[in-house]
């Protein structure tokens, strides 16, 4: 299920929760209005919960929850914050969709000017009756079908090359590399720090916390990094050294996060830290998505130019004058 979706139903659990209804009856009525893709896993934890299955259980045989979604609600249900658990997932899982939509939606602008780039192109073939019809929309459409292919492919065979060693250092390549690495440092230590937080303020146990955070890392790289910082956790350090020594985390985290330890607020700060890592995130995210835009408007425009000639459409002399 996608995020749109994942937010929902928390969004309405939290509601129900209030109300008092139960969860077996809030998966029921949620199955009511699902999809029919959906309508499964929801009609089968229905099932699982009029049997008394724990939410964590729920959501690992069903697929509705992934494993910080499990392990929240399993640590919210002990503590009794389970609405406040909801509402929390779901606002994690509404970020994540509104990350995706942003994402999505700049990246149409350009995909619209690459589509008109490849119908412009070629036409000056097709004006001088070099190109037929179909020659010229085999020579427009060529473009768009590769570049469609390539955005098609390119996460798949990214999740193949991932587990293999080429994957791993590419992985570390792009946290070393000039301006991808800050928003690469940026991107995993946001992801580590938001699901820390979440952790650890619905009561999941420190260590358990700082394996399944170092868990949810995309890049492995990273992950491994992360999960040192868990190992001089559990050999004693406390959580702000063990950040101190992270590479991958800054010095105002490192001040803020001791600061929190010392008051006894280590959840709200950790909640704080997060948010401010996500401003930083967005910030870079948004300075890119400023520049490469107008970069590939400049490569566009080049390569349209590159298939013209500079006296295509000019006045042709009589060759006898």
């Amino acid at each position: 299920m996608n995020h749109r979706i994942k937010a929902d139903i928390f969004t309405q659990l939290a509601a129900m929760e209030h109300a008092g209804v139960s969860p077996q009856q809030t998966f029921r009525a949620l199955a009511q209005t699902a999809s029919a893709a959906d309508r499964k896993p929801l009609e089968t934890a229905a099932a699982l919960a009029g049997r008394g299955r724990s939410l964590g259980t729920i959501g690992k045989h069903t697929g509705l929850f992934d494993r910080v979604d499990a392990e929240i609600l399993q640590a919210a249900s002990v503590a009794g914050r389970i609405e406040q658990a909801y509402r929390r997932l779901a606002e994690r899982h509404n970020k994540a969709d509104l990350r995706r939509r942003q994402m999505r939606g700049k990246l149409m602008l350009p995909a619209l000017v690459l589509l008109v780039a490849a119908f412009v192109r070629p036409f000056q073939a097709f004006f001088l009756g070099e190109l037929d019809l179909l020659g010229y929309l085999a020579a427009a459409l060529g473009p768009v079908v590769l570049v469609a292919s390539a955005v098609f492919l390119a996460p798949r065979l990214w999740r193949t090359l991932k587990s293999a060693r080429i994957g791993r250092s590419l992985q570390a390549l792009a946290l070393d590399l000039p301006g991808l690495g800050r928003l690469e440092t940026l991107r995993n230590r946001s992801i580590y720090l938001d699901t820390l937080a979440l952790l650890i303020e619905s009561g999941v146990p420190a260590l358990k916390a700082l394996a399944i955070a170092a868990g949810t890392v995309p890049n492995q790289q990273a992950r491994a990094v992360f999960d040192r910082l868990r190992v001089a956790v559990e050999a004693g350090k406390p959580l702000h050294r063990a950040f101190d020594t992270c590479p991958l985390m800054d010095s105002r985290s490192t001040r803020l996060l001791a600061a929190g330890e010392v008051s006894g607020s280590l959840g709200d700060m950790l909640t704080r830290i997060a948010a401010m890592t996500g401003d930083d995130l967005e910030g870079l995210q948004d300075a890119l998505a400023t520049w490469v835009p107008r970069i590939a408007y400049l490569m566009v425009a080049i390569w349209i130019l590159s298939g013209l000639s500079p006296t295509a459409f000019a006045p042709q002399m009589p060759e006898d004058l």
